[in-house]
This record gives structure tokens, sequence and C-alpha cells, in this order.
């Protein structure tokens, strides 16, 4: 069987359909969790509402460069593999990695058979940890921060959970603008500021609120290209 056929092989949608069943069910389990523990800290429906909305409008960004990166993977390992990669992926790119260091690894006269078997297991290797965490540690973080609670000050376990979100997310930032062009800067520069406007501003509009993070990275996005490729910074 040569790679063209083994890649879009019926078997195989089969066998990569059954990776996002489980991940499917895994969600939903999740997302009722959630409205569980919500409910037993009584947290008004409404804003529960208003939460899973703009959670919803949120992804939809993201959704679609992982479409993008759909498009490559296609090419790379075929049909059923990315549909399947690209469900319980942790980083998008991280895929692509996988098989470019395979191709880097293997010697020039392997076969496309042998680097597409190395790639699937480079790629089931790279998420199994996602996997793992997410289904061991997910509905263990209400009993650990519990525990935090009793063993120290309420108002510091909050202030360095905070802490933690804001170093992780500057973190991510900063990787995107020590060393990087004009660009960039204007992007997170205007996105940041965008976002702090809606939320002093328009405090009062909820509905505006769910979308302000959208409407910011959209925001930056434009002042990006405006600057690169109006402006020529």
């Amino acid at each position: 069987m040569n790679v063209e056929a083994m890649t879009n092989n019926l078997g195989l949608w089969i066998i990569c359909s059954v990776m996002v069943i489980v991940i499917l069910v895994q969600s939903i389990l999740y997302f009722r969790l959630g409205r569980a523990e919500a409910k037993k800290l009584q947290i008004p429906k409404e804003k529960v509402t208003h939460g899973i909305r703009a959670a919803v409008i949120t992804a939809i960004g993201p959704t679609i460069s992982s479409a993008i990166v759909l498009l490559s993977l296609v090419v790379m390992i075929g049909g059923p593999m990315a549909w399947m990669r690209l469900n319980d992926v942790g980083a998008a790119r991280t895929e692509m990695a996988i098989v470019s260091m395979v191709q880097a690894i293997l010697p020039e006269n392997s076969s496309d058979v042998t680097t597409m078997t190395f790639a699937a297991w480079g790629q089931a290797f790279n998420n199994v940890g996602w996997m793992i965490v997410a289904l061991v540690a997910t509905s263990r973080m209400g009993w650990a921060v519990e525990k935090m609670n009793q063993k120290f000050s309420p108002v510091i376990v909050k202030a360095a959970m905070s802490g933690a979100a804001i170093g992780l997310f500057a973190y991510l930032v900063s990787n995107n603008l020590i060393g990087k062009p004009s660009p960039n800067w204007v992007a997170a520069v205007v996105a940041g500021a965008s976002i702090l406007v809606i939320n002093k501003v328009f405090s009062r509009m909820q509905r505006l609120q769910e979308f302000s993070l959208g409407i910011a990275m959209i925001l930056g996005m434009v002042a990006a290209t405006v600057v690169e490729n109006v402006a020529g910074i």
C-alpha cells in the first residue's frame, strides 16, 4: 500500500474518529462539571450564560488559525490524521513541528510509509500529556484550591492564582514582542488599549463585554496590518 492510499484509507478514518468521539464526550462531561460547579458556587445563571457565550465567541479566532494549519497538515499526513490531531491538539503548530522533526531525523532514503509511521507516533506522544492532565487533574482543581484556602489566606491564594494567570499570558505575549518587528508591538498595544477602553467606557454594556476580547484581537491585527503595509514600518 502506498502512502497516499494509506493516509486516506477508510479504516484510518474509522480509527481516527474514535479519538474525536472520545474528545467530544470528554468536552461534554467537563461542560456539565463546570455547570454543576457554578451552581454549587451559587453563580447566577445569567453570568454563567454570559461566560459561555463569551468563550464561544472568543474561540472563533483560534479556530480559524487551526483551520489554516489543517490545510497544511492534510498535505503532510492526510485527511484522517489531520482531522484527529486538530481535535486533540494542545497547540496546532507543534503538530507541524513534529512532522518536520521526523523528516529531518530519518535517513533520506526512508520510505514515505516509514516517515508517516514515525510522524503518527511522534504526534501521539506529543499529545498524550495534554490528555492525561485534562483527564486526571481538571476534576481535582477545586479540591486543590479548597486545601490551599484552608492552609493559607484565601486572599493570598486568589492573588497567587491571578498572578499565575497574568504571568502566563505575559510570557506568551513577550515571546511575540521581544526581538520582533514593530507591527507585533502595535498589535499588542492596540489590542491591550482596546480591551481596557471597552471594559471601562462600556462597562454597563454586558453584550459588548462578551465581544471585548474578539474586538481587541481584530483591532490589533488591523492596526498591525496598516503599520506594516501602509506606513511601511
